[in-house]
């Protein structure tokens, strides 16, 4: 629950069942709480806790408006929060622990602040100082449930149970159908259940003897609960465990005492019994099962007993409504008499799931019952003769009659080890009559049912009979291949034919599977008018005959290909590289048109990383739109292997994005999965809560999470983007996980295979390398915990692994001799050498990549990729050593960090060498679009695949790897990686330099703190990342805005249908403009907008126009990439009515540089009272022009208004108060400061942030009511922003309203450098540029511009 259902709850109850004065007392607090004032609402604590210092809910009030402050939450806030929470647990011994409220917001609080392990010894001080409050337990119980502890879940409800006995017609309210009284003995049984299947726990002997424990003691509870219901006679023993059972709450530690003591068994403790006289029953005998979550709890109850049988059974006879009283029954005749009893029948005739349970309990243990698989295959033939077409009923009609027959289960349980594995090598004849019945009991169903000559299970019944006969060697499986003819010959029209038959190919023999073959080839080639239902029979036949071939030649299965194609497109009006490039192609062509494109996107995708095409790739995975737990199932279809994308320009940088948006659901999947369990218990759906746990822990312990943590990971070290204490609290946390069992989500069957069976799967012929799984994660978690944790790193064994490319093996071998390397003494150089080995032998494995025609672009790519990530990594460590030797002041620490920086510059030179090769083949991939064309050439015999289509998909698909391997060369080249890792190792000196100054102990005094801050700071500013943000000049005031519009809206816009007789003007620009910014972009554009008018002329973007440098390179908006991307087209006009085109080169006319259209010249001429120069008409039309252009779309709007409103991304800093989130809208009074650094400073000296502060110091003073010291800063300057933190005020004026400054800040991408350097570095040039529109937004909610000079 978030912080608002948790104050809307709490107000809820104190109104309803709390003191009047208690719900007007805090009332206040949790109103400023819900409209996320925290500074009034801590007020309003701290004003309350001076009258009552010892109010609980107040001072769990001020501990949640702490928490939710600042973010991430300072250390001050959680000390205080800590220490209110030590106060209510230590005051009037814990009194404050007694109302369920404190608990639920403390776990939650702790939780947020990542302290979420002590929420439960919080519970279990709250249950043992308040045990017999049932609000508290009942609460605690509910937690542990959602916290995945079990055993103390169990525990807290066999506590209630002992305390709040069930009472038998109480007339209490129900919920979820089951008595509200007798809730905690359901919950008891419940988390016994779940911890005897717990799918973490590792079989052990220990477990087993637990299980064996837990279950006789839920036996006794159960047993006692229906003895009482039924009216039986029980003895004192049972009369105790009837008003309490008071052993079983601690059995579990009575027996762990006994044991260490060397006395008792778990027999004793759970199976005592008594001679005590009977004691009679005052209750009326009641045989029902009031719901179906009754039923099924006890019915799992039953078969866990089966599952675990105990060692010394109970003497006396388990009581059930449903099992035979006065007799004692092995497991296995208790569980299916409990299923054959009345009121088994009567449920399972309701609930289809508890009738396939039923089924398959009678199949597995029908052996130990004589009589049962007969009795139940009955029962299933009279249901088929009823009318009943599920195939899950003929199937096991047919297994129960074999299994009869052979005296065994076994074979269809392949893990169970309950019954012999052995099987009569013949049948007898009676057997053999019987299977022949059998057979012609389907037929006959399949010839006389209403249903019979549609239904395809009949016939797919007497196929399964003839394989399981096959199977065993039994008379009757050598119909098999007729039979699989005389299927397809009936059923070769559904769609669902060949899966259908897939598990009867696989078990024909060579010889029958050609001659299959050889005939469904007639069906294929056949003639005749090619209607809907003959495509779907070639279709099929097809199928079958791919999956029954042999693996053919590369020509061979060119022409396949090639004949599959024709018959696509022979069927449509109905409804090397070069091989994956045409691929590529048709399956594009394919997704347009086919109702099951979610299937061929997922090959798209992975053809396109196959090509290096990230991009490309990155488009399909968004139109798939993962929701939900698809992110668990399919997002590795992206993400795998992500990182070989992660230093691309332009979109690939997008697969920075897709990981964000999955770890997020993570974190929001995990708390809703968290809750089901809960809901599960509290709303007494007993039917679900295993498989709510089960989800639970698939989720917390998924594979896919961890390779997606790992990811990130690396894509934050290629970036230059990643927290080295962050990291290393990953790598801890990954360490710990790697030792612990985990679950692959991951869904691999949502892309049919339909290759030959004798070849790989479709999935793993088209992925990028061998398949990762835990041994990739395992692997990665000992790499990087060696460059971040040298001290505990994890040894794993995977230099072999099937999962691991060879320079994913490079990679680790290279971290286990970095970490020997950092460590190694001065004298010993052998190390060293091994480790930078490693680049030497990525460069020579790139070189050879390069010369070999049958390398795949991906293979190149991740070659360069991991180089660069192990210099990256390399950096890293030596940065974390060299703070290590400077803080613990090691012996020869000089020397050894000398030792270690030349061991850098070497490490730099070898990669460096490695980025000029991958320099040069980023200039060959931008030539091949010519080769792409040639290779996919052999396609336009299609008439769908003309000139035009072929030639489109090449600069489509070689735009995108020329993307992807330019921004390995330029953005990942090596001197790019440095500047990253040694920005950040000097964040980290930075950091390190404000602890030492305020904790001289740790061996460096304040004066030389000070001096190393001073020079790793200045550093730091200039390695930093920043952004830009508009500069807005304001001449003349918007006159004539309305005139304005009227004319130039119609001009650009005309009616639709006149688009194609009007003059478009598309002026030329060099390049994509780069060399001007957004600011001069807008101008430039403002002028030629004016030039249009003028002349009559409609404006338009071209191709590749001015502009576009700030859009991505995927985003083609009216067939061109320009800034129609981001602000509202200049006009609505189709580039296909582009017929009059006029185009001019930009600078080659500058007459009307400074001129604004004629018809508004005469306006203001007309109206003006007196004439304006021609400079100050030109801004002003810069002014209108500009208005024009940047429109901002709506999805645009949509971008700053979400950027606007998510508190995290937003900050207000002042000096001796905590950060604190933004607030919305900015205050009356504040100013903007956007202070323009970066590459300004080839046209101008650079403006010190002081003079800013100055500026708008004077400013405040001289308009005291309208104008405060707050402010807005953006800059693209990260140093602004570590300047601000220690700035109060500067001058005092006597006449500003308050004496310090407070200061507002967004959190983006910062670089001190120019507008280009920035989109190159950030990634998604459109959310780049989207987040500098954002921050000029909230620039324009300030009441003034800080300006520079005043006098």
């Amino acid at each position: 629950m978030n912080p608002q259902g948790l104050i809307g709850a709490l107000l809820a109850r104190k109104r309803l069942v709390g003191p009047p004065a208690d719900y007007k007392l805090i009332q206040p607090i949790c109103s400023a709480l819900e409209v996320q004032s925290y500074k009034q609402a801590l007020q309003l604590c701290v004003k309350q806790l001076k009258k009552q210092p010892d109010h609980y809910v107040v001072l769990t009030l001020k501990a949640l408006a702490l928490s939710l402050s600042s973010r991430p939450v300072s250390a001050a806030s959680k000390a205080e929060i800590l220490t209110s929470l030590h106060f209510i647990c230590t005051n009037k011994n814990g009194q404050g622990l007694g109302d369920p409220d404190v608990l639920m917001f403390f776990a939650w609080i702790l939780d947020y602040i990542g302290r979420g392990a002590e929420s439960l010894k919080l519970f279990e001080l709250a249950t043992s100082k308040h045990a017999d409050n049932e609000e508290v337990c009942v609460e605690a119980f509910l937690h542990y449930v959602r916290s995945g502890e079990r055993k103390s879940a169990q525990q807290v409800a066999m506590r209630l149970q002992r305390l709040h006995p069930s009472k038998i017609d109480s007339g209490g309210p129900a919920v979820g159908g089951i008595a509200s009284d007798k809730k905690y003995l359901w919950w008891s049984l419940g988390t016994v259940v779940l911890q005897v299947v717990d799918p973490i726990a590792e079989p052990s002997e220990a477990k087993a003897k637990n299980d064996e424990l837990l279950l006789s003691l839920m036996e006794r509870m159960v047993g006692a609960h229906y003895r009482t219901i039924m009216g039986d006679q029980v003895g004192e023993e049972q009369k105790a465990e009837i008003e309490g059972l008071p052993v079983a709450a601690d059995a579990l530690t009575v027996k762990e005492k006994d044991d260490k003591k060397g006395k008792g068994k778990a027999s004793d403790v759970a199976r005592s019994t008594s001679s005590t006289p009977p004691l009679p029953s005052s209750t009326p005998s009641r045989t029902t099962y009031e719901n179906a979550h009754e039923f099924y709890l006890l019915t799992r109850f039953l078969s866990l007993l089966v599952e675990h049988p105990p060692k010394n059974p109970s003497p006396t006879p388990l009581v059930l409504p449903s099992l035979p009283s006065g007799k004692a029954v092995s497991p296995e005749e208790a569980l299916l008499a409990h299923f054959d009893s009345e009121e088994g029948r009567n449920w399972c005739e309701r609930q289809l799931g508890m009738e396939i349970w039923r089924r398959e309990t009678e199949l597995r243990y029908g052996g130990k019952v004589e009589g049962t698989w007969e009795k139940a295959a009955e029962r299933l033939r009279v249901t088929l003769e009823g009318g009943d077409i599920n195939w899950h009923t003929m199937l096991y009609l047919i297994r129960l009659t074999f299994a009869s027959i052979a005296g065994s289960s076994a074979s269809f349980f392949p893990s169970s080890t309950s019954e012999p594995t052995s099987t009569p090598a013949r049948p007898s004849e009676d057997g053999l009559t019987r299977l022949s019945d059998l057979r012609g009991f389907f037929r006959a169903l399949a010839e006389d049912a209403e249903k019979g000559s549609k239904e395809r299970g009949y016939l797919l019944a007497v196929l399964e009979i003839s394989a399981l006969c096959r199977g065993r060697g039994w008379e009757g499986g050598a119909d098999l291949p007729a039979l699989v003819e005389e299927y397809f010959e009936k059923f070769g029209t559904k769609i669902c034919c060949f899966d259908d038959l897939m598990n009867y190919l696989e078990v024909l023999s060579e010889s029958e599977r050609v001659a299959l073959c050889e005939k469904l080839v007639v069906v294929i080639d056949g003639s005749g008018e090619m209607t809907l239902s003959q495509a779907q029979r070639i279709i099929n036949a097809s199928k079958v005959v791919r999956y029954l071939s042999q693996i053919g030649t590369e020509d061979v299965e060119d022409k396949a290909a090639t004949k599959f194609l024709t018959r696509y497109f022979d069927a449509l009006p109905l409804g090397n590289r070069s091989y994956l490039e045409k691929a590529l192609l048709v399956l594009t062509h394919a997704a347009t048109l086919s109702k099951y494109k979610y299937q061929l996107r997922l090959l798209i995708i992975n053809l396109s990383r196959l090509l290096g095409a990230c991009s490309f790739s990155l488009a399909h995975f968004r139109i798939l739109g993962l929701k939900s737990v698809q992110f668990d199932t399919l997002s590795h279809v992206a993400l795998s292997r992500a990182a070989t994308f992660a230093v691309a320009s332009g979109n690939e940088a997008g697969v920075s994005e897709e990981a964000q948006a999955a770890t997020k659901w993570y974190i929001l999947g995990e708390g809703e999965a968290g809750e089901m369990p809960v809901r599960s218990f509290s709303f007494h759906n007993y039917t679900r809560i295993e498989d709510f746990s089960e989800f639970q822990e698939r989720l917390r312990h998924s594979l896919s999470k961890f390779h997606l943590k790992i990811e990130t990971l690396r894509i934050q070290v290629l970036r230059g983007s990643i927290d080295p204490s962050a990291a290393v609290d990953v790598v801890t946390f990954l360490a710990a996980q790697s030792q612990i069992k985990t679950f692959d989500n991951r869904d691999f069957k949502t892309l049919p295979n339909l290759q030959a069976s004798s070849s790989s799967t479709i999935w793993d012929q088209s992925q990028m390398g061998p398949r990762i799984g835990i041994e990739w994660f395992k692997a990665f978690t000992a790499i990087y915990s060696h460059f971040l944790l040298p001290a505990e790193a994890v040894e794993v064994e995977c230099l072999q692994s099937k999962e691991l490319t060879p320079s994913e093996i490079a990679l680790l071998s290279f971290s286990r001799a970095t970490r020997l390397a950092l460590s190694a003494p001065l004298d010993d150089v052998e190390a060293e050498a091994t480790a930078l080995s490693f680049f030497k032998e990525q460069e020579s494995k790139f070189t050879a990549a390069v010369e070999d025609v049958n390398t795949l672009p991906w293979e190149l790519l991740h070659v360069a990729e991991v180089a660069l990530e192990g210099y990256s990594l390399l950096e890293l460590a030596i940065e974390l050593r060299l703070e290590e030797l400077l803080s613990t002041k090691a012996p020869d620490h000089m020397k050894l960090s000398k030792k270690l920086r030349t061991f850098r510059t070497s490490a730099k030179d070898l990669t460096r060498a490695l980025g000029t090769r991958v320099n040069a083949y980023a200039k060959t991939v931008a030539k091949q679009r010519t080769k792409t064309s040639a290779a996919v050439a052999s396609l336009s015999e299609f008439p769908a695949f003309d000139e035009d289509r072929i030639t489109n998909f090449a600069h489509a698909l070689t735009d995108s790897r020329k993307a992807m391997a330019e921004g390995l060369a330029n953005n990942g080249r090596v001197e790019t990686v440095c500047t990253r890792t040694q920005g950040l190792a000097l964040q980290m000196a930075a950091r390190n330099a404000y602890e030492l100054i305020s904790n001289e102990e740790e061996g460096l005094n304040s004066t030389e703190a000070k001096v190393y801050l001073k020079e790793t700071t200045r550093t730091l500013i200039t390695r930093r990342t920043t952004f830009l943000v508009l500069s807005v000049v304001v001449g003349l005031g918007l006159v004539f805005t309305g005139a304005r519009q009227t004319y130039e809206l119609p001009s650009q816009n005309p009616p639709l249908e006149e688009c194609e007789n009007k003059t478009f003007y598309l002026p030329a620009f060099y390049g994509d403009g780069v060399g001007y910014g957004l600011g001069s972009t807008i101008h430039v554009m403002g002028w030629q907008l004016g030039r249009a008018i003028e002349k009559g002329w409609i404006l338009g973007y071209s191709e590749n126009a001015m502009g576009a440098a700030f859009a991505d390179p995927s985003c083609i908006v009216n067939g061109a990439r320009s800034m129609d991307c981001i602000f509202e087209p200049v006009t609505h006009c189709p580039r296909s009515s582009y017929v009059n085109v006029v185009a001019g080169e930009l600078w080659a006319d500058q007459s009307d540089y400074k001129k604004i259209p004629t018809v508004f010249k005469n306006a203001l001429d007309a109206h003006l009272p007196i004439t304006y120069p021609d400079t100050a008409l030109k801004y002003w039309w810069r002014g209108q022009s500009a208005a024009y252009i940047v429109r901002m779309s709506p999805a645009s709007l949509e971008y700053s208004r979400h950027s606007r409103l998510n508190a995290s991304q937003h900050f207000t800093q002042e000096v001796g108060v905590d950060v604190k989130p933004m607030p919305w809208p900015l205050p009356a009074g504040t100013q903007s400061m956007h202070v323009r650094h970066g590459d300004k400073g080839v046209e101008m000296s650079l403006v010190p942030f002081n003079d800013y502060v100055v500026a708008g110091e004077r400013l405040a003073s001289l308009n005291p009511f309208m104008i405060w010291k707050s402010a807005f800063v953006s800059s693209e300057d990260p140093g602004v922003f570590d300047e601000i933190q220690s700035i109060g005020t500067v001058n005092t004026w006597s006449t500003t309203t308050n004496a310090n400054w407070k200061w507002y800040g967004s959190h983006i991408n910062r670089i001190n450098s120019g507008p280009f350097q920035q989109l190159d570095a950030f990634g998604n040039r459109t959310l780049t540029t989207l987040s500098w529109m954002a921050e000029f937004m909230i620039a324009m909610e300030c009441d003034a511009f800080a300006p520079l000079y005043l006098d």
